[in-house]
């Protein structure tokens, strides 16, 4: 029968684990990162926060490219970002695994 999980488990758990969960979770906040900027928007979550937030130029297929790859993606309002002296509208989004 095996033992439940204790804070003392977790606590003394290899430090190597731990390094390792830190460095995927990086990797892929860094992906997703360069996934959103690469298809026109901006990732405005700091790494680790949760849910992550984007915008995206009103229009913009990105939503629905995040939906096909099975983001749940609920849309929050606009805001405004000023790009190479002029000022553009954009939509705010929440995204959820």
């Amino acid at each position: 029968m095996k033992k439940p999980a204790t804070v003392t488990d977790w606590r003394n758990k290899p430090r190597s684990v731990a390094n390792n969960e830190l460095e995927k979770k990086a990797e892929l906040f860094a992906a997703l990162e360069r996934y959103v900027r690469d298809n026109g928007g901006w990732l405005t979550t700091a790494p680790g926060t949760k849910p992550a937030r984007f915008e995206a130029p009103h229009g913009s297929p990105l939503p629905a490219k995040l939906q096909d790859l099975g983001w749940q993606v609920r849309h929050l309002g606009t805001n405004t970002r000023i790009l190479s002296g002029s000022i553009i509208e954009t939509a705010a989004y929440e995204l959820k695994p």
